[in-house]
């Protein structure tokens, strides 16, 4: 077998990482097939991944034809730290383009997109089970260890999320990405098919979480929000749409409070990582102001 030179670079197989992400990325090419190695590394804001986890995952995504092929697992590379393996992986990149919302907006993208996550939740995965309301508790208690705050304008989200714990159904558990940013999809040359290269957050949760968390990325941008919930379960249910809503604001939250802890431990003032956690904030204010949000609250 041909030996591959690898070379790091900072775009992982979805588009360009997210603050050096949790992840090196180096790529090459082995008898004409391009690649890329994935080894594991801390993420700059404090997010627990399971490498392990991430794995189970790539490979049933591969063997479901959802994402690329896993070639193989490889030495750590020299000098990384906490990490058992490096996954070799099929490069996409030649074939197909890292999504935004821009191109998501084109016919009948954004339901590729969620199709692609139902089938994902279809699957039958040893993955960690996640507490969003736990995490929160966890991101808050870093945000306070690395001397930050909370970002701007949360303090009436975290007011919104305290009455929530009690109340949202967390019952109907399926395997997710954890998470669904257009960056960890692929779109084909052709325009028609998807692939999914995330996985670092790789879990369980409810599947109206799941449906909140593909409402809180193309929810108003790339398409109606009860649309996609409703293509997200398959339901039409009032009850479930307000819960997926609910669940968006969770995950606003949750961005909000990894980004303020990215920034506080950036060394590199070129971008500012609090930027992205603002925008999530101000997403979940829109959502609020939303004619019976507050009695979808009191309902509760």
């Amino acid at each position: 077998m041909t030996a591959v030179r690898w070379e790091t670079t900072d775009i992982v197989a979805g588009g360009p990482g997210w603050w050096s992400g949790n992840s090196v990325i180096d790529a090459g090419v082995r008898d004409g097939t391009h690649l890329i190695r994935k080894t594991p590394r801390e993420h700059l804001g404090l997010i627990v991944t399971d490498p392990g986890a991430q794995l189970r995952l790539k490979v049933a995504l591969d063997a479901s034809g959802l994402g690329p092929a896993v070639i193989e697992l490889d030495d750590v590379p020299e000098g990384a730290a906490g990490a058992d393996h490096a996954i070799v992986m099929e490069d996409l990149r030649p074939s197909h383009r890292v999504a935004t919302l821009g191109r998501l907006a084109a016919p009948g993208l954004v339901d590729r997109v969620i199709d692609a996550h139902r089938a994902v939740a279809d699957l039958q995965l040893d993955l960690p089970t996640l507490n969003i309301f736990d995490e929160l508790r966890r991101l808050q208690a870093v945000v306070a260890a690395e001397g930050s705050s909370a970002p701007a304008d949360s303090a009436a989200i975290e007011a919104a999320v305290a009455s929530l714990e009690a109340t949202l159904p967390a019952d109907q558990l399926v395997a997710s990405l954890g998470d669904a940013t257009a960056g960890n999809h692929l779109i084909a040359d052709d325009g028609e098919s998807i692939s999914l290269v995330g996985g670092t957050l790789a879990c369980v949760l409810d599947r109206r979480h799941l449906a909140g968390i593909l409402l809180a990325e193309f929810g108003w941008f790339c398409g109606d929000p009860h649309d996609i919930v409703e293509r997200a379960l398959g339901s039409t249910d009032a009850d479930d749409f307000r819960s997926a809503v609910r669940y968006s604001l969770l995950e606003d939250l949750r961005w909000g409070y990894i980004s303020r802890i990215a920034t506080a431990r950036n060394a590199d003032d070129s971008f500012v990582s609090s930027l992205y956690g603002m925008w999530r904030v101000r997403r979940a204010m829109f959502t609020m102001s939303q004619p019976g949000f507050d009695d979808w609250r009191r309902a509760a």
